[in-house]
């Protein structure tokens, strides 16, 4: 959850680029060295290539613009890397035992462009404190190296799991 803390919160803070130190080998490596299978991390960056483009948007949370005073839950907001005027909210739940709701309200516009949310896709990465490649789900389902999205309902309240990864694509 960290690696995703930091991916949101670099881009929001105007830094282009997080380089991680290992792919493969010492502790926070992205593929086990030993099994050669993805770990969480790698999903987390996997969701965030293929979904986040380079705009970020500001985002308050109970009239919190602050990522440090929101607690357990963290959002951020981007455009989408395709899909024209595509919102992509990266939403952290850091509470271990806890869902919160999430309820999202776009503005009219962003940078000119009238935002629509006539669609909502959802990913939603779940594992347990500790958990090995093979806790991890998206969705419900194994993580695999081509994550289906979740249809959801751009109007309703987004339900965030204890220690969850939400990337929602609003279009």
């Amino acid at each position: 959850m960290w690696y995703a803390d930091a991916l949101g919160l670099y881009a929001a803070n105007g830094i282009a680029m997080l380089s991680r130190q290992t792919l493969l080998g010492g502790d926070y490596e992205m593929i086990n060295r030993t099994t050669g299978l993805p770990n969480p991390d790698f999903y987390v960056a996997l969701l965030w290539h293929d979904l986040v483009g380079t705009d970020v948007y500001g985002v308050t949370l109970d009239g919190c613009s602050d990522p440090g005073c929101r607690g357990a839950v963290r959002v951020y907001a981007h455009s989408a890397l395709r899909g024209g005027s595509a919102t992509v909210l990266m939403a952290l739940n850091f509470a271990t035992s806890a869902a919160a709701g999430l309820e999202i309200k776009l503005p009219r516009s962003v940078a000119g462009a009238r935002v629509n949310a006539e669609a909502c896709e959802l990913w939603q990465i779940r594992g347990a404190k500790g958990a090995t490649v093979d806790d991890i789900t998206i969705n419900g389902a194994p993580a695999n190296l081509s994550p289906p999205a979740a249809p959801c309902d751009p109007g309703a309240t987004l339900v965030l799991p204890p220690t969850s990864i939400s990337f929602v694509r609003l279009s």
